[in-house]
C-alpha cells in the first residue's frame, strides 16, 4: 500500500476486511470497501447486501450515491472532488479518502513525511521522478489524466475543454523549467539581453531621483507653477546661450579660413572623325 502512513496501513489490517487493500487506486474505486469500513463504524446504517462488488460503471455508480448519501448524513468532511477522483482512478484521490476516513472515524492525526510534490490528481509526482526521455507528451498527459469514465459520466464539452487547457498549461510550464533547470540539454542559448552585463544604478543618482520625485509630489500648485516658470526661462537662457556659442564658433572659423586656389593646365581635346 504505497503512499500510506503507517497508522493508517495498521488501521486498516486491524478492521479484518473481505478483501485486502493491495492498492487503493483500483481497489477502492467501486466502493465496496469503503462502504464495509463505515459499515464497522455504523451498523446500522450501512448494510453491506445493498452494495455490489462489481467492476462495472454502473455498479459503481450505485455503490458510491449511497456512501455520498450517508457522508452527506453525517456531514463528513469528504469533497466531491475527491470521491469523483477515486471513482475514476485519478492518481492519489484514493490514498486522500483512506487519510480524511483515518482522521473522521478515529479522531486521530496523521504524522507523514512531507512530500516531494504536492498531490493534485494527476500524475505529476510520478513524471518528475522520470528521467526526461521517458516523460509523457502533452498527448499524453491528456489521455492518461482525462478517463473515459470522466467523459461518460459527465459528458460536458466545456468541462472537458476546461480540464484540457489546465493540462497543457501545466504541462508547458513543466518544460518551461526542465529547460530552465538544465539548458545545456535542451540547447538553450542565451539572447543578446541576457548576454549583457548590467550594472545597478548608483546610489547616489538613486537618492536624488527620488528625492526630485518627492519634492515634485509634495510641492503646492503655487510653488509647482514658480518652478515651472523657473524651468520655462532656463531653457529660453540656455537656448540663448548655445546660439551665442554656435554665432561665436562660425565667426572663429571665418577668421580663421584661408582660400586655397589650384591652378590647372588646359588641355585640348580632339575627337577623331570616321568617314
Amino acid at each position: 500500500m504505497s503512499g500510506l502512513s503507517r497508522s493508517v496501513v495498521k488501521w486498516i489490517q486491524s478492521l479484518d476486511l473481505t478483501f485486502q487493500i493491495k492498492n487503493p487506486k483500483w481497489d477502492l474505486t467501486n466502493g465496496f470497501l469503503v462502504a464495509e469500513i463505515f459499515s464497522w463504524y455504523y451498523p446500522d446504517e450501512i448494510k453491506m447486501f445493498t452494495f455490489n462488488n462489481g467492476k462495472s460503471l454502473d455498479s459503481k455508480l450505485s455503490n458510491w450515491s449511497l456512501i455520498k448519501k450517508f457522508i452527506t448524513k453525517n456531514e463528513m468532511d469528504i469533497s466531491n472532488e475527491l470521491i469523483d477522483g477515486t471513482i475514476h482512478c485519478k492518481e492519489g484521490a484514493a490514498v486522500l479518502l483512506l487519510e480524511n476516513l483515518y482522521q473522521f472515524l478515529t479522531n486521530r492525526p496523521i504524522q507523514k513525511a512531507q512530500l516531494e510534490y504536492e498531490i493534485d490528481l494527476t500524475d505529476k509526482g510520478y513524471q518528475m521522478r522520470l528521467p526526461y526521455h521517458a516523460r509523457s507528451t502533452a498527448a499524453k498527459s491528456i489521455k492518461t489524466n482525462i478517463k473515459n469514465t470522466e467523459l461518460l459520466t459527465d459528458p460536458n464539452l466545456k468541462l472537458s475543454a476546461q480540464k484540457v487547457e489546465i493540462l497543457i498549461s501545466n504541462h508547458v510550464e513543466n518544460r518551461k523549467s526542465d529547460r530552465e533547470n538544465e539548458p545545456q540539454r535542451f540547447d538553450v542559448k542565451k539572447t543578446i539581453a541576457e548576454k549583457c552585463v548590467q550594472k545597478p544604478v548608483p546610489e547616489t543618482r538613486r537618492s536624488s531621483e527620488v528625492s526630485n520625485f518627492n519634492t515634485e509630489l509634495f510641492l503646492p500648485e503655487s510653488e509647482q507653477d514658480q518652478d515651472q516658470d523657473q524651468a520655462g526661462s532656463q531653457s529660453n537662457e540656455m537656448q540663448s546661450s548655445k546660439t551665442l556659442f554656435v554665432d561665436s564658433k562660425k565667426s572663429s572659423l571665418d577668421k580663421n579660413f584661408k582660400e586655397i586656389r589650384v591652378r590647372q593646365d588646359a588641355y585640348e581635346i580632339s575627337f577623331a572623325t570616321v568617314n
